[in-house]
């Protein structure tokens, strides 16, 4: 199993509405962010305190 760190990646919007973010918490976890107008919506919150807090800076 891997170790777990708090590294956050951005990844490439490979084709898919562009309001859709895609951020990758090393290989465990993903969190999809839709952002309109009005709202940012977040869709997982990561895996703990810390990667949330990385996703909102």
């Amino acid at each position: 199993m891997m170790a777990h760190t708090n590294n956050l990646t951005l990844l490439p919007n490979q084709g898919w509405d562009e309001r859709i973010l895609i951020c990758r918490n090393d290989e465990l976890v993903q969190v999809f962010i839709v952002v309109t107008d009005r709202y940012v919506v977040l869709v997982d919150t990561l895996i703990n305190p810390a990667t949330a807090q990385k996703l909102v800076e």
